[in-house]
């Protein structure tokens, strides 16, 4: 279940009503804030310079680096399976 809420300072606030028992335990997952504009515009200028090299990325690419963008994976971390 994914459920949006908003952070009043204090404590996460449902935007709906929860089908949840009293004091039921639950788990809430912080999203990366986005990037900020000029930000983005960096790594556009960088894509664009890597896509004059390389040429254009595949559909399925594409995908996958957006992915990683909005992940902002670190490529020098160890990743376990």
């Amino acid at each position: 279940m994914v459920v949006e809420g908003i952070f009043d300072g204090t404590a996460v606030r449902p935007l709906e009503p929860l089908e949840l028992e009293p004091n039921q335990r639950v788990f809430i997952d912080i999203p990366q804030k986005k990037f900020s504009a000029l930000e983005q515009q960096k790594i556009d200028e960088k894509i664009a310079a890597i896509d004059d090299i390389f040429g254009m990325l595949t559909p399925e690419e594409e995908k996958i680096y957006d992915e990683t963008v909005s992940k902002k994976l670190n490529f020098n971390e160890r990743i376990t399976v």
